[in-house]
């Protein structure tokens, strides 16, 4: 039968390492270059560079190619430095997602506090919501509710999964903040319908959306 793509590549790959092995210099001039050589392989199947050493490029006849490439999916093993590398990039963008950041609305009655990334996506949301009005200038900034001078909270979100909301501790703050969306909303009634309202809510509520 006909090789399939993958078995292509992965035969293709193979007798490369095993020429590159065949010509390589002696271990002692290998050692003294290591750090600094090395082979990038470009693999379709993975879509993604990885590297290997060239110490282990040598190492192939002596081991086996199946001792740092992965055969199953065509793909050479990532060099160990650029694997933490990899993780440690993953874990700074999880940690910045996660960083307490806080929005208000266009008239700063009310602020809405949670991880940086969860804000952003719900911030995306009310802009296509029956509130966008009350949201239309808003921007996320990289400060708690409580250091912007909302000291009422934290509350529970009802629609904008784990999003606070805090307000200004006086009775007059309280009160135009609860005005701030009934007015957004019965202005998006008036000029679409009530249905489309409830539709509106019924999106911004969901955690599909």
């Amino acid at each position: 039968p006909k090789p399939s793509t993958k078995q292509s590549m992965q035969m293709t790959l193979v007798a490369a390492l095993l020429a590159l092995a065949s010509l390589a210099p002696a271990p002692s001039a290998l050692e003294a270059d290591a750090n600094e050589a090395s082979l990038m392989v470009q693999t379709s199947v993975l879509g993604a560079c990885r590297r290997c050493s060239a110490q282990s490029v040598a190492n192939a006849g002596a081991h086996g190619v199946g001792h740092f490439c992965d055969l199953t999916v065509g793909a050479v093993a990532p060099h160990p430095g650029v694997a933490a590398k990899l993780t440690k990039d993953k874990e700074k963008e999880k940690k910045d997602k996660a960083q307490q950041a806080s929005m208000t609305s266009n008239n700063g009655h009310m602020c809405l506090q949670g991880g940086r990334g969860d804000l952003h996506e719900s911030l995306a949301k009310l802009k296509t919501s029956p509130l966008a009005e009350a949201y239309k200038s808003t921007e996320v900034k990289p400060s708690t509710c409580l250091e912007r001078g909302y000291t009422a909270g934290p509350m529970k979100e009802a629609c904008l999964k784990r999003i606070s909301r805090w307000l200004k501790n006086d009775t007059a703050n309280v009160s135009q903040a609860f005005h701030t969306e009934s007015s957004a909303k019965s202005a998006f009634a008036s000029n679409k319908s009530i249905n489309a309202l409830v539709d509106g809510m019924a999106d911004l509520c969901s955690d599909e959306s």
